[in-house]
């Protein structure tokens, strides 16, 4: 259970990353 929670947080925070650097890169462009 642990386990998947903690997938779970890593899955989220990439997506996080990832959306914040899309949104940097848009506004660079």
């Amino acid at each position: 259970m642990s386990f998947l929670s903690m997938k779970h947080k890593q899955e989220n925070e990439c997506r996080r990353s990832l959306n914040s650097f899309t949104v940097h890169h848009i506004e660079l462009i």
